[in-house]
């Protein structure tokens, strides 16, 4: 009787094995994103960065990159393991992207994963203003491992990270819990105000947008009204307008808006200087919210400066 237990043991392994989804079967269904979420669930997280070292070390693209959909989609229906996936997803990957082992499609790949993952630990049911750990969850600590790393790799200290990967790292970080980034404005605002790399600039402003919108920071609102470079000032303007509630329609009087009569005065100084039509044009949300006679006329001129040939 031992023996049999023993021999139905040692045949447990391989049977589950087979039971397990392959890659060829997650390719199959790479355009049905519901089945493919749910083969990549079935396998795992671990199981699917395994078998996505495997096919991108050997130049297997397709392969490669239908795992690395998987395990984003699995992230976005499964919170709870995003959370525990990321530190796992950044040590499998990172090596390879250091070591320059993957084209440019995959590291884009790579990237937009990175992005899906972060936005899965942000669909967490989170206690309170994001600011609790998920409910029924304590995962306070791994999320702020996160943010550290999301932060380190947003930086790049090293210089061996592709600025593709940084942005995405940035919004990820963006898209957690804000409790676990908001000690992280001030890095952001020094980000924000880097002309020289603007894929960056721009995703640290949004990020910035969303400490503004949940009180965490008046980084944003400083340099909109006080940086020197009236780009600069424009593209924080226009990120905090984004954010900002419409003023509403009952209204004791027509200059009630969502924006600080600082900033209101700051946005059209700024609608009203000759610079960049591309950034004059971040301005119109603001002019859009502030909504007087004299704001439609400003939207208007940019609007009018945009099509003029620059010489």
């Amino acid at each position: 009787m031992i023996g049999v237990l023993l021999g139905l043991l040692s045949l447990s392994p391989p049977a589950l094995d087979v039971a397990l989804p392959r890659p060829s079967e997650l390719s199959a269904v790479a355009g049905d994103p519901i089945e493919l979420e749910r083969l990549a669930a079935r396998l795992g997280g671990s199981r699917l960065l395994s078998l996505w070292t495997d096919s991108a070390t050997r130049g297997q693209s397709r392969p490669a990159t239908v795992l690395l959909r998987g395990l984003g989609l699995m992230s976005l229906q499964h919170p709870e393991r995003a959370c525990q996936l990321l530190p796992i997803f950044l040590d499998t990957v990172l090596p390879l992207v250091r070591s320059q082992r993957l084209d440019e499609g995959m590291t884009r790949t790579v990237a937009e994963t990175l992005l899906r993952i972060g936005e899965g630990i942000g669909l967490a049911p989170w206690e309170g203003d994001f600011g609790g750990p998920p409910q029924g969850m304590d995962l306070t600590p791994e999320v702020s491992d996160a943010a550290r790393r999301l932060v380190a790799i947003t930086l790049d200290r090293s210089g061996s990270l592709p600025l593709l990967l940084r942005e995405a790292a940035l919004g990820a970080l963006a898209a957690l819990p804000v409790s676990a980034w908001a000690p992280f404005s001030g890095l952001l605002s020094t980000l924000a105000q880097e002309r020289e790399q603007p894929g960056l600039q721009r995703a640290a402003m949004t990020a910035l947008a969303v400490l503004s919108q949940h009180d965490r920071s008046p980084a944003l609102a400083e340099i909109a009204l006080h940086s020197d470079d009236p780009s600069v000032a424009a593209q924080a303007a226009g990120e905090l307008c984004l954010v900002a509630s419409p003023p509403s329609r009952r209204a004791a009087t027509p200059t009630s808006t969502a924006l600080s009569p600082a900033l209101a005065t700051r946005v059209r100084s700024l609608a009203a200087l000759d610079f960049s039509p591309p950034h004059r044009q971040r301005l119109g949300e603001c002019l859009r919210l502030l909504g007087t006679p004299q704001d439609r006329a400003l939207w208007q001129n940019i609007q009018i400066a945009a099509k003029r040939p620059r010489r």
